[in-house]
């Protein structure tokens, strides 16, 4: 499987590029983080 430039070695999210091809747990602590913020 090719490597998701997007994370790193650790397969935290380093640059969000695009939310395309991000497993769901990423997603889902990038939107819990945001409602932090609501």
């Amino acid at each position: 499987m090719q490597r998701n430039p997007q994370l790193n070695d650790a397969g935290e999210l380093q640059h969000l590029l695009s939310i395309e091809g991000l497993p769901r747990e990423i997603l889902t602590q990038i939107l819990d983080t945001a409602e932090s913020f609501a």
